[in-house]
């Protein structure tokens, strides 16, 4: 009959709104997830930046501190050696 026809097809229309309301709630919010994640991964990828920034310098200075050691080491040794070179040839 027509009636139940109307009537059916009434509760069909009501039931995809619903959904369709329900969808358009839960993509609103997935979207808001969205843009919150998206700030936390800028901020997480600026503090990497910064701290791999901070690690070059880091290596730099060692590399730095190296060096300086080194050169210090060689500068005690080179008296120490004049020294045992000049007894050596002393008779």
């Amino acid at each position: 009959s027509p009636d139940i026809t109307g009537r059916a097809r009434q509760r069909y229309t009501e039931i995809t709104r619903e959904k369709f309301e329900a969808l358009k709630e839960e993509n609103m919010h997935l979207n808001n997830t969205n843009q919150s994640l998206t700030l936390k991964l800028n901020t997480v990828k600026q503090a990497m930046k910064e701290l791999q920034l901070k690690l070059k310098g880091m290596e730099k200075e060692k590399r730095k501190l190296k060096e300086a050691e080194k050169a210090s080491s060689q500068e005690v040794a080179a008296p120490e050696l004049l020294y045992l070179r000049k007894q050596a040839q002393e008779p």
